[in-house]
């Protein structure tokens, strides 16, 4: 499991790219949400059963995925929705 601080890191990065380049972020956005929302549920499991500092380890990585994708979900908020024509090829694929 990626550790969420490299997860946010590489993310920043690749949304830096994608301006410079005037590129709409919005498919890597609902592409890192998609993976990023299995391990939060996972992580949210774990803090049902965990104990000690296995708990505090759990959330600690909860709270820090859960952080990144409120700022995915933020981010997707204000961009375009994806055209009809655009995820219709996506999806072929």
């Amino acid at each position: 499991m990626a550790h969420p601080r490299d997860v946010r890191s590489e993310l920043l990065v690749k949304l830096a790219l994608l301006a410079q380049v005037e590129a709409d972020p919005g498919y890597l956005l609902r592409a890192q949400r998609r993976q990023l929302a299995p391990v939060a549920d996972r992580l949210a499991g774990q803090l049902r059963t965990a104990t000690g500092f296995d708990r505090s380890l759990a959330l600690c990585r909860h709270e820090s995925f859960s952080a990144t994708l409120r700022f995915i979900d933020a981010l997707l908020a204000t961009a375009p929705a994806p055209r009809a024509e655009t995820a219709h090829a996506t999806a072929a694929r």
